[in-house]
């Protein structure tokens, strides 16, 4: 017969939360700075696109 589980310790299961907290945490941060960096990068595209439009024909 195999021996019981213990129960998780109360100081366990904070542990626990803790580590699942800091980890959604960082996953959440992580996807705010990648979201931020494709904007920026989108951003510096249309500026560029507005940068390379040719210079409108002389008016007569």
């Amino acid at each position: 017969m195999k021996p019981l589980r213990q129960p998780l310790r109360r100081t366990d299961l904070r542990r626990m939360a803790l580590a699942f907290t800091t980890l959604a945490c960082a996953l959440a941060w992580g996807l705010v700075e990648l979201l931020a960096l494709q904007r920026h990068r989108l951003q510096g595209l249309h500026r560029g696109r507005l940068r390379q439009l040719p210079p409108p024909p002389p008016q007569l």
